[in-house]
């Protein structure tokens, strides 16, 4: 087989079609290797474990202070020598509900009343 004529006629009909197109060559030589088909075969079952996992697990929550006193800040904020900011997204935020500086990526849940 002459690739030049292969590697024109996938050119052309990937051109043509308007997607992507896999030869038979090209899909041949990926499956006649067993490695490859084994660190793939390994990668989406554990893409589908980690994805199964996930969805899966309790977030968990971040209980609430029943103090009517708002508490300190984090110790590993930026107002006590830390290196994550108070406020903004990226940083520490004041739940009112909760009475707690939330970590970052942390949101209230009004359905269940309490920071997750």
């Amino acid at each position: 087989v002459d690739h030049n004529d292969a590697a024109a006629t996938t050119a052309t009909t990937t051109t043509f079609s308007g997607g992507p197109h896999i030869h038979f060559h090209t899909l041949h030589l990926w499956t006649t290797h067993s490695l490859t088909v084994t660190l793939s075969f390994i990668a989406a079952i554990t893409a589908l474990l980690s994805l199964w996992l996930t969805a899966a697990t309790d977030p968990g929550i971040i209980p609430p202070i029943s103090s009517p006193i708002r508490p300190a800040p984090p110790l590993d904020s930026i107002p006590n020598g830390g290196d994550i900011p108070l406020g903004g997204p990226l940083g520490y935020r004041y739940c009112a509900t909760c009475n707690i500086h939330r970590p970052p990526r942390s949101k209230h849940c009004n359905s269940c009343n309490c920071c997750v």
